[in-house]
């Protein structure tokens, strides 16, 4: 009678271990094709996750020892990343096997790598913040300085990563940090190899700091830079932008005379540029015309 009864409910006290191997297989198969796990049924019952990740997490402690990986090579270890691991965490299904999965990945770089190996880090970060904004700054820090320490300061990748830095320092209102991150940006790209390209890149992304702190001089000067910075190859509609900018420190600046002449330059190289009639080039019109409009000057016959 109890067992009926408990049959019938849907709360069988475990399933066989041959079971459980197969139920991780099937979750794991319909994460990977985006399927909902938490309408996954075995034998007309929902799948219980907590039962089949409790089996697994006795497996994975075993498998992540350190003796179990010696001997095997990166690919194979490679290879078993992708499967659920060792703790619990969130409500869904999904979330306690993506949780899992980040645990194992740490694990893994842990056996291999080290405790002290900033990739380490890197992934105990993400695992236990859950992608919060304060660790994902200090993980894109761990990041730029792997990149910068194994693939040099002034590769494309490290790059990159400094410019999403800064805007994470901007998100989290650390305006000092974005400021710092924005001049080391700079200094970096005046020296790679790619200068052409990084620098006038680097020297937007100071003079948005600036604009965001409110050193408005400060942030003209720089982006007057980009426009005569020696060396440097800079797109037609990256100066035309950059024209944009400057008339918009202007205004914020209350220098209306300043903001119509600086988009009187742009409405001209857009004009050349996209065309007369497109979209880009009528933005810059209204907002001459608007800027014209304020200090009552007539604007017609431009």
């Amino acid at each position: 009678m109890y067992y009926t009864e408990l049959k019938r409910w849907g709360v069988m006290k475990n399933y066989k271990a041959k079971e459980k191997d197969m139920l991780v297989e099937q979750v794991c198969e319909a994460l990977a094709n985006g399927q909902d796990v938490n309408r996954m049924q075995y034998k007309g019952q929902n799948v219980k996750h907590h039962c089949v990740l409790r089996h697994w997490r006795a497996k994975a402690r075993k498998a992540n020892s350190p003796a179990a990986f010696n001997g095997l090579q990166p690919s194979s270890l490679v290879s078993r990343v992708d499967r659920p691991s060792r703790e619990l965490g969130g409500t869904s299904p999904g979330e306690l096997i993506l949780l899992s999965t980040k645990t194992f990945i740490a694990d893994l770089l842990e056996v291999r790598l080290g405790t002290s190996h900033p990739l380490t880090h890197i992934c105990r970060n993400v695992r236990q913040d859950n992608e919060g904004p304060r660790t994902a700054e200090s993980t894109l820090e761990l990041m730029s300085h792997l990149l910068e320490e194994n693939l040099g300061p002034c590769h494309h990748e490290t790059f990159l990563t400094a410019t999403a830095l800064i805007a994470r320092h901007l998100q989290n209102g650390d305006v000092v940090a974005a400021e710092i991150t924005a001049q080391r940006l700079v200094r970096n790209s005046e020296l790679s190899p790619n200068r052409a390209t990084q620098l006038p890149k680097a020297l937007r992304q100071l003079a948005h700091v600036l604009t965001t702190i409110g050193r408005y001089n400060e942030a003209i000067t720089i982006q007057e830079r980009i426009l005569s910075c020696p060396g440097t190859v800079v797109p037609r509609d990256l100066r035309i932008y950059t024209m944009e900018d400057i008339a918009e420190l202007h205004r914020l600046q209350g220098d209306y005379s300043m903001e119509s002449k600086s988009l009187r330059e742009a409405l001209v190289a857009a004009r050349e540029f996209f065309g007369p009639n497109q979209t880009p080039t009528l933005h810059i019109w209204d907002k001459f015309v608007a800027s014209m409009s304020k200090q009552g000057m007539d604007f017609e016959g431009v």
